[in-house]
Parts: structure tokens; sequence; C-alpha cells
């Protein structure tokens, strides 16, 4: 599944910059792998079919209505 936007919740915007192009490219799933290497930078992916993915750090943190 294709990825149509990546927002990067991170304390550092050079972090948010260089994980969140990787992520476009790889997809969802290699995506996530990715960042587990990246400790304390989070995400929220949504994919070309409209679903939304967040990371396990923004899950109860956040609400995103659709």
């Amino acid at each position: 599944q294709g990825v149509v936007s990546v927002t990067m919740v991170t304390n550092s915007a050079t972090y948010g910059d260089i994980l969140s192009k990787p992520i476009f490219v790889l997809g969802v799933q290699k995506g996530l792998e990715l960042l587990k290497q990246f400790p304390g930078n989070e995400a929220v992916i949504i994919t070309t079919d409209g679903k939304m993915v967040i990371t396990p750090g923004l899950e109860g943190k956040i609400e995103l209505p659709l």
C-alpha cells in the first residue's frame, strides 16, 4: 500500500525530515520497522486507501477526525 502523507512527531526537525521521506518510499510496514530504530520519533501515516496508521507512542495521545 502506498503512502500519501507522513506527519512526524519528534523533538528534532532534522530527524522529522530525515525519517519522513524514507517512509514514503518504503511503505507502511518497512517504514514502521525503520522508526523502531529511532526511539522517541513517532508518526501518523496516511495510506493511499485512506487508512491512518499511528505509531504506538502516539496511541491514546492524539485524536484525528476523519
